[in-house]
């Protein structure tokens, strides 16, 4: 499943490539020669690494290093694999990494809103409220995550409007569900001092055609929590790195959504929601310097050089050619 939906993909960059190499014969230059060799060879690397079976990837976690700088020297960290729905190794790093990150910028743009509260004490002082969104499901993921997505920027405009609020968090699940064509659902983490439940109803309504009225929209109230910050951290956090349970998910189904979440944000935020982290993020927690990456980790060749690019548009790991995109190939 994963070769047949990236098959387009695949085939663009192959195509990219090669007219790249064309005009790097062609050009008189050497800085022009210089420039495209390196184009050309972004894409053919870019390619590799995307007709690599994702079983492979997830084989190189921990198997590249990279330089890293700070005040306290020079050291070598491990290079992970980045397939959080995968990977048990790489989900709790990043679970860790998302969980801190929310929480520092939630925990922020809190404060401050109950600083701006104190002032005229309008209202009910500012919480973090939960709120989850489900549509009526086609059967495809892919289709389903860019509907929610277009119909999730029309609600944050009717929100505007009626200030229910201004700083948010969204993350995405997708469940088996019953028949297990997949549903996919937004989990969004507001700060508000009310968000109203009817009128957040009707206006999902009117963005989302078909939705349930009775399942479509749930609002959980700020909980009486010392550190409600971090809540919307555990609660966010959890969904950003929920991986692929083959138990639950047939194949096609995993296929689908690692495809349908291929290069999309693991978390939407509103507008300046990471600036308070900003600077926290890039310094060392040791010495307080700003860390440095010295150079790009080795190419994934280094660790699987199994994967190599071919002609004609089709790829294949070894010399072994895969069957599905083959016939792809044949039928375009």
């Amino acid at each position: 499943m994963w070769r047949l939906r990236t098959a387009p993909e695949l085939a663009r960059l192959d195509a990219r490539a090669r007219v790249q190499r064309r005009a790097e014969r062609r050009a008189d230059r050497p800085t022009d020669r210089v420039r495209l060799a390196r184009s050309a060879e972004w894409h053919e690397h870019r390619a590799q690494a995307l007709a690599m079976p994702r079983s492979a990837l997830v084989a190189t976690c921990g198997k590249r290093w990279r330089k890293v700088a700070c005040g306290c020297g020079t050291t070598e960290v491990p290079v992970g694999c980045d397939q959080t729905q995968l990977c048990e190794a790489c989900r709790k790093q990043h679970w860790r990494r998302w969980r801190k990150r929310i929480t520092r910028s939630f925990d922020a743009h809190l404060t401050a809103a109950r600083r701006d509260w104190s002032r005229h004490r309008r209202g009910m002082l500012p919480g973090v409220y939960m709120i989850t969104f489900t549509m009526p499901h086609s059967g495809d993921i892919a289709r389903d995550r860019r509907v929610m997505g277009e119909a999730w920027r029309s609600l944050t405009k009717a929100a505007h409007a009626g200030r229910w609020w201004s700083t948010y968090a969204l993350a995405w699940e997708v469940t088996p569900g019953t028949a297990g064509d997949g549903h996919v659902h937004m989990h969004v983490a507001v700060i508000s001092c009310w968000v109203p439940y009817r009128e957040l109803r009707d206006a999902w309504e009117r963005v989302m055609p078909g939705a349930n009225k009775r399942s479509s929209v749930d609002v959980q109230a700020p909980r009486r929590s010392s550190k409600p910050a971090q809540s919307a951290a555990d609660y966010l956090s959890k969904y950003v790195t929920k991986g692929v349970d083959p138990a639950v998910f047939t194949a096609q189904k995993a296929g689908e959504l690692l495809v349908a979440f291929r290069g999309l944000r693991k978390v939407s935020t509103s507008r300046y929601f990471w600036r308070p982290i900003r600077d926290r993020e890039v310094r060392c927690t040791t010495c307080g310097e700003r860390c440095v990456a010295l150079g790009a980790p080795p190419g994934l060749a280094s660790v699987a050089p199994g994967v190599q690019l071919y002609p004609r548009g089709w790829w294949a790991v070894g010399r072994r050619r895969d069957e599905q995109c083959l016939l792809l190939d044949d039928s375009a």
